[in-house]
């Protein structure tokens, strides 16, 4: 049983959740798996992880923003690190400074577990700087 940090995947892809679950899996992390429909934000604020990794699906992309709008709203989840995933860079491009300023990264689609496994390294490192501030 993994005591890593718990990582909450969402995405409306259930083979992508099984793979990217197996890479952080192996590399010592808990997942929790949500779709990205409407119960998502139910389970993350019961699960409250700590780092979400979550898909703009260019299938569904409205999805995505409304999440990430109700995560920032939310007093528990404000402050949760999110990484963006998406096959479009180009239509983020004009956002990575409010998203960055949300706590966003941006992790283009598809991706390699090197590129998901950075990501997440970046993540905890900059969150272990802001805790011995």
């Amino acid at each position: 049983m993994h005591t890593g940090p718990l990582l909450a995947l969402v995405n409306d892809d259930s083979r992508l959740l099984e793979l990217a679950s197996d890479i952080l899996d192996r590399r010592g992390f808990r997942t929790a798996l949500y779709a990205l429909d409407e119960d998502a934000y139910v389970g993350l604020r019961l699960s409250r992880p700590d780092a979400i990794i979550m898909s703009l699906s260019s299938e569904h992309p409205t999805s995505g923003w409304q999440l990430l709008t109700l995560l920032r709203l939310d007093h528990d989840l404000a402050t949760t690190p999110v990484i963006l995933c998406s096959p479009d860079l180009r239509m983020l491009s004009d956002k990575v400074a409010r998203l960055r300023a949300l706590d966003c990264e941006l992790l283009e689609e598809p991706f390699t577990e090197h590129a998901l496994l950075a990501k997440v390294q970046a993540i905890f490192t900059r969150l272990v700087g802001r805790d011995s501030v």
